[in-house]
């Protein structure tokens, strides 16, 4: 999932998912949830460094059978 699109499912700017991706920015406790919901994950995944390395590898695959699909 690109920041793009994770902006549009949040409803923010992608400026605003870059801030916080690169920890410039603290979501609120209802962001997060939201962002955990977009990616199909649990909100204390976002905070494991194994299950976000595995959601990022999940991320990949996923988005590259849906592009060539």
């Amino acid at each position: 999932m690109t920041q793009d699109d994770l902006a549009a499912a949040l409803g923010i700017e992608q400026g605003a998912v870059s801030l916080i991706e690169n920890a410039r920015s603290n979501p609120t406790i209802l962001m997060l949830d939201a962002i955990a919901a977009a990616l199909e994950v649990h909100m204390a995944d976002l905070f494991d460094e194994k299950a976000r390395s595995h959601r990022t590898e999940e991320s990949v695959r996923r988005s590259t059978r849906r592009t060539t699909s």
